[in-house]
C-alpha cells in the first residue's frame, strides 16, 4: 500500500517528515512536511528549508514507531484502502490524522 511519503528521517521523537508525495493519502489527509522559505537579499532570492514545520510520526494506530523500519512495517502489513490512524506531533502537539491508504506506487521506466 501506498501512504504518500517519501523520506522521514528518524530523531528522537519519532519519524520526521522530510517529502512527501504530491496529491498522495499523506498530503491529502493533511499530513505537513516541510516549507521553503524565500526572502530577498538584495537582487537575489534566497530560498531555504524550514524542517520545523514539518510532522513527526510517533504512532500509526497504537504502536509506536521509532525507525524507519517500525514504520515501513507496519504500513506494509496492511491493505490498499485500509485506514490507519497516524499520531503526529505538530508544532509540540500530539495530533491524531486518520489515513487511508493508496494503492501501489507505479514503477518509472
Amino acid at each position: 500500500p501506498e501512504i504518500g511519503i517519501s523520506r522521514v528521517y528518524e530523531t528522537e521523537e519519532g519519524l520526521l517528515v522530510a517529502k512527501l508525495i504530491p496529491g498522495g493519502p499523506a498530503e491529502l489527509a493533511g499530513i505537513r512536511g516541510p516549507q521553503t522559505k524565500r526572502e530577498r537579499r538584495g537582487p537575489f532570492v534566497v530560498e531555504r528549508i524550514d524542517r520545523t514545520a514539518a510532522d513527526t510520526i510517533i504512532r500509526v494506530d497504537d504502536e509506536k514507531v521509532a525507525t524507519v523500519d517500525d514504520f515501513l512495517g507496519n504500513i506494509e502489513s496492511r491493505n490498499p484502502g485500509d485506514t490507519v490512524t497516524l499520531t503526529i506531533l505538530r508544532e509540540g502537539q500530539e495530533v491524531t490524522v486518520p489515513l487511508r491508504l493508496g494503492g501501489e506506487v507505479p514503477q518509472v521506466r
